[in-house]
């Protein structure tokens, strides 16, 4: 009687896009390469840094052999950065930091034990801490329903994970991606902006089922300038609406079912259109405080100046309504 077959061990390719992190990638690497199970292959590229970061590079590369160099001549920012590092890439898994983060000791063992128990998965992950600057904890981001390491069905990922937390919530910097599939879904797609890995992260779990890890994976360093930071409630809304017309194309309408598609929009819709509203609130009752102050140092008649900051307050109310009008016509 022959033995059952020992699975084929899986392997794992870290590539890591770099836009002028050269003070943080150091810390990277390092967490990186004292991991107990080794990545096969580590990939860099540079996209066209202005700092030191293509001196950091070649100065690990030359003393780390599985560490290879890439680089942009050109910026192209990170949704096409991480595209080329996954056509470059020759693993069974991927994994996308970002060079200013840094992973937990032991992520790789207890992701790839799971992808080596269920290698057909699309994703693994676990949770995320969020920390400064400098590296000092800020908080840790945990589904709500998965207490428990476990792998997920892609029903399950949907009913246990995406209608719960939310799509918005995935992991993605604690989160190795297969890579076959991740390529076939687009990558990292740039007209989806800060969005993409969400994206990519919901199909390969909506198809392939999804692993995750009950422990603190990876560190999110909080910093300004990142690709989520400044996007206005009408550039997501935007950002959505491509989303969720990629959901209904041909190529994903069989991933999404229509009915979570919907509630994603609703959903986004109230959220922007509270976060549109308030920030405006708060801009435009300054104003119109500081204008009622004016009015009523200056103009003598006390009914004229009620008339006037009332007016003012008027014009909050029509503006917030066509506010609230532009993001409905815009999410849908």
């Amino acid at each position: 009687m022959k033995d059952k077959a020992t699975p084929r061990r899986q392997t794992l390719t870290v590539a890591i896009p770099c836009y002028n992190h050269g003070g943080y990638l150091p810390e990277c690497l390092n967490a990186i390469l004292k991991q107990d199970r080794e990545p096969d292959e580590i990939l860099v590229l540079n996209d066209a840094s202005t700092d030191d970061s293509e001196a950091v590079i070649k100065t690990f590369a030359t003393k780390y052999p599985r560490i290879r160099g890439l680089r942009h001549e050109q910026n192209q920012g990170m949704n096409i950065t991480v595209r080329d590092l996954a056509q470059e890439a020759t693993s069974d898994f991927i994994y996308i930091p970002a060079a200013d983060d840094f992973i937990e000791n032991n992520f790789f063992s207890s992701a790839m034990d799971l992808a080596d128990s269920y290698p057909t998965v699309g994703i693994v992950f676990g949770q995320m801490n969020i920390v400064d600057e400098t590296g000092n904890l800020i908080s840790t981001t945990t589904p709500s329903r998965l207490p428990t390491r476990t792998f997920l069905t892609p029903g399950r990922f949907l009913s246990e994970y995406l209608h719960i937390d939310g799509p918005n919530h995935i992991l993605c910097a604690a989160t190795i991606f297969r890579r076959a599939p991740f390529v076939q879904a687009g990558s990292y797609r740039p007209e989806l902006g800060h969005w993409a890995d969400s994206f990519a992260a919901s199909v390969l779990g909506l198809t392939h089922g999804a692993c995750y890890i009950d422990r603190p994976c990876t560190n999110w360093r909080q910093l300004e300038g990142q690709l989520s930071a400044g996007i206005s409630a009408l550039q997501m809304a935007t950002i959505m609406a491509r989303a969720t017309a990629l959901m209904r194309s041909t190529a994903f309408k069989n991933t999404f079912p229509p009915s979570y598609v919907r509630k994603l929009e609703r959903e986004y819709r109230d959220k922007l259109i509270f976060r549109g509203i308030f920030s405006y609130r708060t801009q435009l009752l300054q104003t119109v405080q500081d204008l009622t102050d004016t009015f009523e140092k200056s103009v003598p008649n006390a009914m004229l100046a009620y008339c006037a900051s009332s007016l003012v307050r008027l014009a909050w109310w029509i503006t917030s309504r066509r506010f609230k009008q532009q993001m409905i016509k815009r999410c849908s």
